[in-house]
């Protein structure tokens, strides 16, 4: 790895390994990068991440959290775009606040779920189809919920996002929390990933 992929700096330290993956770390912005050369900018149809009791009411509470901070930041409610919808939790919460929603799942499992549970307005397909296709549709925000830790160009997927964005849009950004995952990985020799994919953390 010759140089961070977020700002472009030179000075990427090894972090450390654990089993297959190899982390570096960059001293300028501080982000944690996975080095492997499989690794894809996209879930697969087979995606999938457990859902017990436990999960799901964190994932409910976390959907109202993340809702009420949009609310609270944003005047017009009339457009959501939630980019990696997952199960549909967030989106099922944001469909009673805004006019219209939609959610991008690329992964046909997580896709049929939160069709058949919640009925929502979600495309089986990825970002970077949906822009290339989309018809100058704009938003009054737009989500990615634990997502943007798994692309392989965040910068450029950043980009695209931004210019969906109506004015005075939100874009809304959650991904792991960098210390805490740092401290996690030391204790237990753990990999930080969630899933294999993952190549960045902020």
């Amino acid at each position: 790895m010759r140089q961070c992929v977020i700002c472009g700096y030179s000075k990427i330290y090894f972090f450390n390994r654990i089993n297959i993956y190899r982390y570096f770390l960059c001293k300028n912005c501080n982000t944690l990068q996975l080095k492997n050369n499989n690794i894809i900018s996209s879930f697969s149809n087979n995606y999938k991440y457990q859902v017990n009791k436990v999960t799901r009411s964190r994932l409910i509470s976390n959907s109202k959290t993340i809702l009420n901070f949009i609310i609270k930041h944003t005047k017009a409610r009339n457009s959501l775009l939630d980019i990696g919808s997952g199960y549909g939790y967030f989106l099922n919460k944001a469909k009673k606040v805004f006019k219209t929603t939609l959610g991008l799942e690329p992964s046909l499992n997580l896709y049929k779920y939160s069709k058949e549970k919640f009925n929502l307005n979600v495309k089986n397909q990825s970002f970077e189809n949906f822009y290339r296709a989309q018809n100058n549709s704009k938003y009054d925000a737009i989500t990615l919920i634990h997502v943007i830790e798994h692309i392989k160009n965040p910068n450029k997927f950043i980009e695209d996002a931004l210019s969906l964005l109506k004015v005075d849009g939100m874009l809304y950004i959650e991904t792991p929390n960098l210390d805490s995952l740092k401290k996690i990985s030391i204790l237990l020799n753990r990999s930080l990933t969630h899933t294999t994919n993952i190549l960045s953390t902020f």
